[in-house]
C-alpha cells in the first residue's frame, strides 16, 4: 500500500510543479486514446499482425507530427525514410501477399467439395490425380513465394529501422 500512496504523492507534486505540461498530457492523453482505441481493442495477446499494425500506426502518426512540427527532426529526410518504410509494414501487417493469385488458383482449380459421412462430419472429395498434383505443385510455389516476400518485406523495415530510427529524432 506504501508503494500507491507514493506514486499518488510523486503524481499531485508532480501535477503541482508542472501545471501547464499536465494540461498538455491530458489532452494528448485523450488524443492517443481515440486514436489508438480501434487497434487496441482488436489486439490479441499471440497475434504477431497486431504488433505490426501498432508499428504501422505508430510510424504514420510520427509522419503527421513531422510534417506539422518542424522542431523535431529534419522532416523531409525523415519523413521519406519513414514513408519508405510503411508500404512493406502495411503488407506484413494485413498479411494480403498474393491473393489475386490465389483466387486464380482458385477459378481455374475450382473449389473442392465436401461430402457429410457419419458422425456429422465431412470429407473432402479428392480431385482425380493429376489435377490434385497440379494443384499441389502450384499452391506450394505460392506459398513459397508469399513467404519469399514476406521475408524480404521484413528485412526492408527491420534492417531500415535498425540503420535509421535513433536517428529520427535528433
Amino acid at each position: 500500500m506504501n508503494k500507491v500512496k507514493e506514486f499518488i504523492i510523486d503524481t499531485f507534486d508532480s501535477i503541482r510543479r508542472n501545471c501547464h505540461s499536465f494540461k498538455a498530457n491530458i489532452v494528448c492523453g485523450f488524443r492517443n486514446l481515440y486514436i489508438w482505441f480501434p487497434i487496441i481493442w482488436r489486439d490479441r495477446g499471440w497475434d504477431h499482425y497486431f504488433l505490426l499494425a501498432m508499428m504501422e500506426k505508430k510510424l504514420t502518426e510520427m509522419v503527421k507530427t513531422f510534417k506539422s512540427e518542424s522542431e523535431y527532426c529534419d522532416n523531409e529526410e525523415v519523413i521519406k525514410q519513414i514513408e519508405e518504410i510503411l508500404p512493406a509494414l502495411k503488407r506484413l501487417a494485413n498479411d494480403n501477399y498474393l491473393h489475386e493469385e490465389h483466387e486464380k488458383l482458385h477459378e481455374e482449380f475450382g473449389e473442392h467439395e465436401f461430402k457429410e459421412i457419419p458422425g456429422g462430419m465431412y470429407q473432402m472429395v479428392r480431385w482425380e490425380e493429376e489435377k490434385e498434383e497440379a494443384y499441389s505443385k502450384r499452391i506450394k510455389e505460392l506459398f513459397a513465394l508469399e513467404e519469399k516476400m514476406k521475408q524480404e518485406d521484413l528485412d526492408f523495415v527491420f534492417d531500415n529501422m535498425k540503420k535509421q530510427i535513433l536517428g529520427w529524432w535528433s
